[in-house]
């Protein structure tokens, strides 16, 4: 089982994510995770991959559209506030896509990648 957040934290704030699986549908994708905290009941995310991510110059596979969704829905529930809850669904942006694609440890963190037509 994977874990959102440093290994840090207290007990009380860790949270467990788990992937448990895919749907397709006419939008995209729909990746479904379940989060776990001590003490608190589970909540169940889903995360929409446009179809439009899958295809074109930047596009991303299917097989790495789940670890990005993880990725970001363990950033946002590491940041998560009393008075900043995580929505339970969401769409994956563009944005989110090139920050998150190849963060190999530390949900969020960048790492240089050249796409076509950058320079450098």
């Amino acid at each position: 089982m994977q874990h959102a957040g440093p290994e840090s934290e207290t007990p009380s704030r860790k949270i467990s994510l788990r992937y448990l699986g895919f749907e397709g549908s006419e939008e995209g994708r729909w990746y479904y995770f379940d989060a776990c905290q001590f003490g608190q009941p589970s909540r169940q995310f889903s995360v929409l991959v446009r179809s439009d991510a899958f295809a074109g110059v930047n596009r991303i596979r299917f097989q790495e559209a789940a670890q990005i969704c993880f990725r970001k829905l363990a950033a946002d529930l590491a940041a998560e506030g009393p008075d900043t809850p995580v929505d339970a669904q969401c769409v994956l942006s563009d944005e989110a896509i090139v920050h998150f694609r190849d963060a190999p440890t530390g949900y969020g963190s960048r790492t240089s990648r050249k796409t076509s037509g950058s320079s450098g």
